[in-house]
């Protein structure tokens, strides 16, 4: 695989990548490192910020709340704080690609296909980065033939060749 690639990767990759406990952390993270250590050009969807956002934030107040039992104002704050930390790392290490009244006349375009809006916005997203992969955890999106998707693993070893 050409070094220079442009991945778009979708928010499960990398909410993945930020919760060190989750199954998939350590096959995000490599495959995010890889990619990154050779070049490549990581991409996000801009519209996906909001709910990564939420998801570290609640998932973070899980576990506070599995280990003391509630969540206190300070635990709060330092979940948003953690948060925002993460959101920064994806802006600081790839680059957001935004949505626009075409993407969504797009993806609406593509029902024919899939019937989830958000896996289509993610699709006219690729498209609009000239994204030579969209990489994902997602068993249905990974079966459209619109774009080019693979796992993390799948990338992986695709940039290793």
């Amino acid at each position: 695989m050409d070094k220079s690639a442009r991945i778009l990767v979708d928010s499960c990759v990398w909410v993945d990548n930020y919760l060190g406990h989750h199954p998939r952390h350590d096959d995000s993270f490599a495959f995010l490192n890889r990619a990154y250590e050779v070049g490549a050009t990581l991409l996000y969807g801009a519209s996906k910020l909001e709910t990564i956002f939420y998801v570290l934030v609640a998932e973070a107040k899980r576990m506070i709340r599995a280990e003391k039992g509630g969540v206190r104002d300070a635990d709060a704050a330092s979940a948003r704080a953690f948060a925002w930390g993460c959101l920064q790392n994806m802006r600081d290490f790839a680059t957001a690609v935004g949505v626009d009244e075409a993407d969504l006349w797009l993806a609406s375009k593509y029902r024919s296909v899939s019937s989830d809006f958000e896996d289509n916005v993610l699709i006219a997203a690729a498209q609009r980065a000239n994204a030579d992969y969209l990489v994902t955890w997602d068993a249905a999106l990974l079966r459209t033939p619109i774009v080019r998707t693979a796992t993390p693993l799948e990338m992986l070893a695709l940039i290793d060749l």
